[in-house]
């Protein structure tokens, strides 16, 4: 009983750490600009679904605090599709390094 509460409560606390990572994120898919307000680093996984050149492969960078950072290749096709969506997710880099916080779409 105790290991399965240990284990409930530790996928608790990662949900709880993507969803704050994600909420001091923002995208803008017209200039294709990830910006942090976060208070620590995070770290960003992104994919392109129904076409983009991160179709098959997925991207992950880096953000400090008050960062921003341009991702060029979102806005290319690579030749195959012409409209696609992004899908992507944070995690707080401390957590992300120590697996407390896992990047999953």
């Amino acid at each position: 009983m105790f290991k399965l509460s240990t284990v409930s409560a530790a996928l608790f606390v990662a949900s709880i750490s993507a969803a704050s990572a994600a909420d001091c994120v923002s995208y803008d898919g017209l200039t294709d600009v990830f910006t942090s307000s976060c208070e620590s680093a995070v770290v960003i996984e992104y994919r392109t679904v129904n076409g983009g050149c991160f179709m098959t492969e997925r991207a992950k960078f880096t953000l400090n605090p008050g960062q921003s950072s341009s991702q060029l290749l979102l806005s290319e096709s690579c030749g195959n599709g012409d409209s696609w969506t992004v899908d992507w997710v944070a995690c707080d880099s401390a957590e992300y390094n120590s697996g407390q916080c896992k990047l999953s779409f």
